[in-house]
């Protein structure tokens, strides 16, 4: 647990990125890693940039942190546009993958570094660090070197040592890349449990999905230098802007068909010789529009045949223990998943299947 008593003057400002557009030089090319992006990451909360290697998260990232210049656009910090300003001056502070500690340095001096640069008086400098060391559950391990700490150990002296310096910002740049599968989830709630008892405004990179999902306030979801969709988590799983977003986030079904009629916000979907049902934003999609379908796996059920939306086979089963998991044969050799969390007994390959589904929704005109 966060101890209650620890006080750090930490400003909530938001962070806002205007037009902003930065390229590199490969061998004579041009590549635009972040293309001219506006988002604003609200003050006091956990914002997560996700995507898939190379979509220009950790690029845009590095140029809030003040680590790359970007060509066009601005970064504002509060009211204040550091542009241009290096890294050391700007009111943030980075923790980098491999954290990035002096090997020869204790934890103690690790977290004092900051401290000492900024000329503070040696009882300013213990007090910090010892709330520091207090906050992050580090009481005892001041004067050990870092090799003698575990990996979570070690990313929690990283955070330490930004925090004692008071940033307005805090910059993750995928903080438990290097831990193992348990020990991530351990931290990253360590981190939600930090920053909700700081109320810092922080930006995390991540590639991994659950992750950006268990820790976001807000999700800005990244592809090829721009931003696709931001929302929170529920918003985004459960309308997502497009195909990428809707694959990206969660597993998902896509089905090709068109419009038959629309009744309020429900369309009626002709897929080959099935109708479904699906919700629809009647101020983008029309009548007899050609349309992408998302379902996702947990909202179709198997049903007798007079309830069923549509009569297929199954392709292929497989026994996960609390689900089995159903290859489901579909027009056009789609690739369609259906979620069973109730089997009995698990059905075969070729084996009739009736589904009904629950719920989907229009998600692209084709």
């Amino acid at each position: 647990m966060v101890n209650r008593n620890v006080d750090f003057h930490l400003e909530k400002v938001p962070v806002q990125l205007q037009s902003l557009t930065k390229k590199f030089s490969d061998e004579g090319k041009i590549i635009t890693a972040v293309d001219n992006i506006d988002i604003t990451f609200e003050k006091g909360k956990l914002t997560t940039l996700l995507g898939p290697s190379g979509c220009g998260k950790t690029t845009t990232l590095r140029c809030i942190g003040g680590f790359y210049k970007p060509e066009e656009g601005k970064v504002l910090i509060g009211s204040e546009n550091v542009r241009g300003v290096p890294p050391y001056k700007r009111p943030t502070g980075t923790v980098f993958q491999n954290y990035a500690l002096f090997p020869h340095m204790s934890v103690f001096e690790n977290i004092a570094y900051g401290l000492r640069v900024k000329k503070m008086s040696n009882q300013e400098v213990k007090d910090k660090v010892n709330k520091g060391l207090e906050l992050l559950q580090l009481d005892n391990m001041g004067g050990r070197l870092p090799t003698q700490l575990s990996g979570g150990q070690q990313q929690r002296v990283a955070i330490a040592r930004l925090l004692v310096n008071e940033p307005k910002v805090l910059l993750l740049d995928e903080p438990l890349s290097n831990l193992d599968a348990k020990l991530r989830i351990y931290m990253r709630e360590e981190i939600k449990n930090i920053q909700r008892k700081l109320g810092l405004t922080t930006i995390y990179v991540t590639h991994d999905q659950e992750e950006a999902m268990t820790l976001s306030d807000q999700m800005a979801i990244m592809n090829k230098g721009r931003i696709e969709q931001i929302g929170t988590p529920v918003e985004i799983y459960n309308n997502p802007a497009n195909k990428f977003v809707g694959d990206f986030i969660g597993e998902a079904n896509f089905l090709k068909g068109y419009i038959e009629k629309i009744i309020d916000d429900t369309a009626v979907i002709r897929i080959d010789d099935y109708k479904i049902k699906s919700k629809v934003d009647t101020d983008e999609f029309s009548e007899d529009d050609r349309v992408l379908v998302m379902i996702r796996p947990h909202d179709v059920e198997i049903c007798d045949k007079d309830e069923a939306d549509i009569i297929t086979q199954i392709r292929w089963a497989a026994f996960l223990g609390a689900q089995v998991n159903y290859q489901i044969v579909m027009p056009g050799d789609d690739d369609f998943t259906v979620y069973d969390y109730q089997a009995d007994q698990i059905m075969e390959a070729n084996e009739d299947i009736n589904l009904k589904i629950k719920k989907s929704l229009v998600i692209e005109k084709l």
